[in-house]
């Protein structure tokens, strides 16, 4: 059985990291079956060819094909290759399918599909607009070509059925083993003196960074000792230049400090350099950063919304994310020892029992590829 993987556009982030942990742990399970070859299509093969085997080959597109412009191109090469490989199935990673007749397996983690009907649709630029209205007409256009979906969360899977009448839909939840990224190393970060709440992401518009300016000068105005360490760099997209902007225009660099991406195996020590978790974001597919919090025993704080309330449950500190005021309300609320912290931090362990680990989510993947 001859299985392509098209993962070339899992280059940050989550989708990283679950390429990476799928890759790791594949070369286990397929040592099982002498008769399965895997063709992996990455986006940096330099950064994968580490995991290749006799079964298991490593491929990454033309360097012409990476660029945005030429992605119309980039299912004409995978055809020639799905021939040229002599495919029998097909497993696409990054949330749109290939436009094949083969059996195709699709792993979907994309937010914005997921919300269609949400107003951060019509809060972005155009150009960010644009871009992502294309990738959902690809998105629903390629449906077609899908035997199977998998989600992350019953509440993803819900959204799917009721936005796009898809039928067979599968849940596989991140791994929260760790083991893979989060490597226990020491590595210091200069972060400043206080209460540390850490959002660690990439710069998107719907993780809705821009709350932390009115949110760090209310905290400025107060003379309280919070730190909001964000992760992003101001090349991610023109907003987020923008941001960092503000945040010397606003003279606001003693409350919110950026100490810019956050390489894999430096994460551990930044969690562990942190006091909590704070995440205003407005759509997530899974949360990833809600697991690693509970994995460091991080409280929680996040907006209130149905992906956050799925995952989290009550364990975590709800607040209206575009309300200031009451972020920072439930941030005192943490710090003071008036939210049972400590009932909701006890809560993570048993919790984070009932997930998968990297190997068996491989497992579930490629279970999932065979009954294709």
């Amino acid at each position: 059985m001859n299985i392509l993987i098209n993962s070339y556009s899992l280059s940050i982030g989550g989708g990283q990291k679950i390429l990476n942990d799928f890759l790791q742990y594949l070369q286990d399970i397929i040592v099982k079956n002498k008769k399965m070859m895997i063709f992996v299509f990455v986006p940096n093969q330099l950064d994968y060819v580490k995991f290749e085997n006799k079964q298991l080959k490593i491929f990454e597109l033309p360097f012409i094909l990476k660029k945005k412009v030429m992605r119309p191109l980039v299912n004409n090469y995978f055809q020639k290759k799905i021939e040229e490989l002599e495919i029998d199935k097909v497993f696409s990673m990054g949330n749109i399918a290939l436009n094949t007749q083969k059996p195709q397996l699709l792993l979907f983690h994309w937010a914005y599909a997921a919300y269609p009907d949400k107003s951060i649709w019509s809060n972005m630029d155009t150009k960010s607009y644009l871009n992502r209205k294309i990738r959902l007409y690809l998105f629903q256009k390629n449906l077609k070509y899908v035997n199977t979906v998998i989600a992350q969360t019953e509440n993803i899977k819900q959204r799917l059925h009721q936005y796009y009448d898809i039928k067979n839909i599968v849940i596989i939840p991140n791994s929260v083993d760790m083991d893979s990224h989060l490597l226990d190393r020491r590595y210091a970060f200069n972060l400043p003196d206080g209460e540390k709440l850490l959002c660690l992401t990439h710069y998107y518009t719907h993780k809705n960074l821009e709350i932390f300016i009115p949110l760090a000068q209310k905290i400025k105005e107060k003379k309280l000792d919070y730190k909001i360490i964000i992760t992003i760099a101001k090349n991610q997209h023109p907003l987020s230049r923008k941001l960092l902007k503000d945040i010397s225009k606003y003279k606001l660099e003693d409350v919110i400090h950026n100490i810019g991406p956050v390489k894999f195996d430096e994460v551990s020590s930044l969690y562990n350099q942190c006091d909590a978790l704070l995440m205003p974001t407005l759509l997530e597919s899974f949360g990833l950063t809600y697991i690693e919090a509970m994995f460091f025993k991080l409280p929680i704080l996040t907006s209130n919304r149905d992906f956050s309330r799925v995952l989290c449950k009550d364990m975590a500190f709800y607040f209206d994310p575009m309300d200031a005021n009451n972020i920072l309300h439930t941030i005192k609320k943490v710090f003071s020892g008036r939210g049972n912290l400590e009932e909701k931090v006890n809560k993570y362990e048993p919790f984070l029992e009932g997930f998968p680990t990297s190997k068996e989510v491989a497992k579930r993947y490629i279970e999932e590829i065979v009954k294709l």
